[in-house]
């Protein structure tokens, strides 16, 4: 089989997921410092911090995706801040027939079809479709990066032999 026991991507616990998070917030919190210094302080100041506010939880309480593996199983991880929003997916790997990785940048898709998948845009975006044995399959978007999908991608199929 293989050496590695149990493999993880572990997205929510590095400096830079939370970097990058920190950064769209200063830019929202930048964006509502110029809406207040363009307009009369006190026009309306209740729903540029509502919407800040808003935007702020959604941002730093969205879940992080990670996928992680060990012998016999596939682990499809959503990370929150928030413990009660933290979501785990266990697939048997010996029920899998075959996985494959997609990008988000499938020729043809257009804005309607993505928006109609639910698609994540994001440069960091790809899916994983998995087959089982039994006929159905399940297709995954995660928000990662495209040569570390293909890589646990690839320990499942070493796995599957």
């Amino acid at each position: 089989m293989t050496d590695d026991k149990f493999l993880s991507s572990d997205y929510f616990n590095k400096s830079w997921t939370w970097y990058k998070r920190l950064g769209y917030f200063l830019f929202f919190v930048f964006l509502v410092t110029a809406w207040e210094i363009a307009e009369d302080p006190w026009d309306f100041w209740w729903i540029k911090y509502a919407i800040l506010t808003f935007i702020s939880l959604g941002l730093f309480l969205s879940p992080v995706d990670d996928i992680a593996i060990d012998d016999n199983y596939f682990y499809h991880i959503k990370r929150s801040l928030l413990k009660s929003k933290n979501k785990i997916d266990k697939y048997d790997i010996s029920t899998i027939k075959s996985v494959r990785c997609l990008g988000v940048h499938v020729p043809g898709l257009s804005l309607q079809e993505m928006a109609g998948t639910n698609r994540q845009l994001s440069t960091e975006t790809n899916t994983i479709e998995i087959t089982f044995k039994d006929g159905t399959y399940k297709s995954i978007e995660l928000a990662i990066y495209k040569k570390e999908l293909i890589f646990y991608a690839e320990k499942i199929r070493e796995r599957l032999k």
